[in-house]
C-alpha cells in the first residue's frame, strides 16, 4: 500500500539449521513479530478516517468488515522462501486478508482511504440512501426506513461493510421481539454484514416516514420502497463498500 520494508534475514532469523536436504528455521519469532507490526502499520480494518457523504457533510467513519490487513502466516512463507532462492522484493497485495464473508483483503490499492470511488451510503438521521458510481451519485432514496433505534439490536450498525453477495427472491428468517419466527419473502437481497443486515424490498411496510425507524423499523435492514430497489439492485455490485452512519 505504497509502504516498503527491509526485512534482512541477519535481523530476524535467529537460529536456522540445514538438514535432510533442507532448510528449518528453528527460531523465526523475531520475523513473525516484525509482520505483526507490520500488519498493524498499514491493516485498514477498524481504521477510522474523515469522508465526505453526499449530502456534503464531513464525517469520522470507521472499517467494520471492509477492508484488509496483512495476512502473517503467508507473508512469512513468501519472506522465508525469498531467503532461500535470492528473491529480492514481495510484493504485499498477494499476502492480505479480509473479514466477514469473504476473506480476501477489500479496497486494496484504492484511494479515498481505500473506498475508491464506487460505494452505497445510509444515512440513520435522514433515512436517505445514495449509491454512488465512478464519483457520481446514480440512485438516490429519500424514503428509506432502518433498524428500530429504540431496540438494541435491531438498530442498524453503522461503520463501512461491503455487500457480501447479491440474491433474487430470498425468504430471509429470524425472530421478532416476542419470540414469534418470521419468514419474509422480499424480491431483491443483498447483504452487507454477518449478523443479517442487507439492502432489501419491504412490500410489507406501509409506514415510509422520515421517523418510522424511531419505533417501527426493521430488525437492522434497509427497507427499500419496491418500486424503488430495482434501480438499487441494478447499481449495486458485490464488494462495494457500504458507509452506514
Amino acid at each position: 500500500a505504497g509502504k516498503t520494508f527491509t526485512l534482512a534475514a541477519k535481523d530476524y532469523l535467529t537460529q536456522v539449521s540445514y538438514y535432510s536436504g533442507a532448510v528449518h528455521y528453528d527460531d523465526a519469532s523475531k520475523l513473525t513479530a516484525k509482520l505483526n507490526a507490520m500488519d498493524k502499520e498499514v491493516k485498514t480494518l477498524g481504521k477510522s478516517y474523515k469522508f465526505k457523504t453526499p449530502a456534503g457533510s464531513t464525517i469520522t467513519v470507521t472499517n467494520q468488515s471492509y477492508g484488509w490487513g496483512i495476512w502473517t502466516a503467508s507473508a512469512k512463507k513468501a519472506v522465508l522462501s525469498a531467503y532461500e532462492t535470492g528473491k529480492k522484493t514481495i510484493d504485499g497485495k498477494n499476502h492480505i486478508y479480509g473479514e466477514g464473508y469473504t476473506t480476501q483483503g477489500l479496497g486494496y490499492g484504492k484511494s479515498n482511504n481505500g473506498l475508491g470511488n464506487s460505494y452505497v451510503v445510509v444515512s440513520i438521521a435522514s433515512q436517505d440512501m445514495w449509491v454512488v458510481v465512478n464519483g457520481k451519485v446514480v440512485v438516490t432514496v429519500s424514503d428509506v426506513v432502518t433498524g428500530t433505534a429504540n431496540k438494541g439490536d435491531n438498530a442498524t450498525p453503522t461503520g463501512v461493510w461491503y455487500i457480501m453477495y447479491k440474491q433474487k427472491d430470498a425468504t430471509l428468517r429470524g425472530q421478532n421481539d416476542n419470540g414469534s419466527n418470521y419468514a419474509s419473502k422480499v424480491n431483491y437481497w443483498m447483504p452487507f454484514t454477518m449478523s443479517g443486515c442487507g439492502l432489501h424490498d419491504a412490500s410489507w411496510r406501509t409506514d415510509w416516514s422520515s421517523t418510522a425507524y424511531l419505533k417501527g423499523g426493521s430488525h437492522g435492514c434497509v427497507n427499500i420502497r419496491p418500486s424503488k430497489i430495482k434501480s438499487v439492485w441494478n447499481a449495486v455490485k458485490v464488494h462495494m463498500p457500504v458507509i452506514v452512519y
